[in-house]
């Protein structure tokens, strides 16, 4: 084999190589997004957990109705605008507000209660006592110490269930952006 049949072998080895690397970075790249959309979606997971109690609570105290915010001493008070368009907009912004996390806290509390009802159904113990471990820390506000005697187990085990409760949970609020798929 002449020193060009070999030099133009080395060329496209060289060149498959870094097709290759290129292939593969690719694939890996998509993987790195995968994984990063899915722990935002368990982060999401836990914030709308955690905020749990505060949704309920914004929306059953909330100060205004829609009759109380159209009620004409109200829009005097809120009347620093020129124009009333613009105290309709922000009234229409409250309720809004309102609006949409109602809807949010029926689907979290719908989940909810649909996880502990496949829990309380299961044999599995560790599955029941993960749907417990959540119920106790965002339903009724326990701290780990409290929910590890409650459950007999260490208050790291409640950690783990917590985590592990959160990933099955993830996919039930989010639809098939809550699970990673491999």
């Amino acid at each position: 084999m002449g020193e060009d049949a070999a030099a133009l072998i080395n060329k496209r080895l060289d060149e498959m190589e870094k097709k290759i690397i290129a292939v593969v970075k690719q694939e890996l790249t998509k993987e790195k997004i995968e994984i990063k959309r899915y722990n935002k979606k368990l982060h999401n997971s836990k914030l709308l957990l955690r905020n749990y109690k505060r949704f309920k609570t914004h929306c059953t105290e909330s100060q205004f109705t829609a009759t109380q915010l159209m009620d004409s001493e109200l829009i005097e008070m809120i009347k620093d605008a020129d124009k009333i368009d613009d105290n309709n907009i922000y009234i229409e912004s409250i309720l809004r507000t309102k609006e949409r996390t109602a809807i949010m806290l029926n689907h979290i509390k719908r989940v909810l209660e649909f996880y502990m009802y496949t829990a309380e159904s299961s044999d599995q113990e560790p599955y029941r006592r993960r749907a417990k471990a959540i119920k106790y820390k965002y339903i009724d506000g326990k701290g780990n110490e409290e929910i590890a005697a409650r459950l007999n187990i260490h208050t790291r085990t409640v950690d783990k269930d917590i985590d592990k409760a959160i990933a099955e949970i993830s996919p039930l609020l989010f639809g098939i952006d809550g699970i990673r798929l491999e």
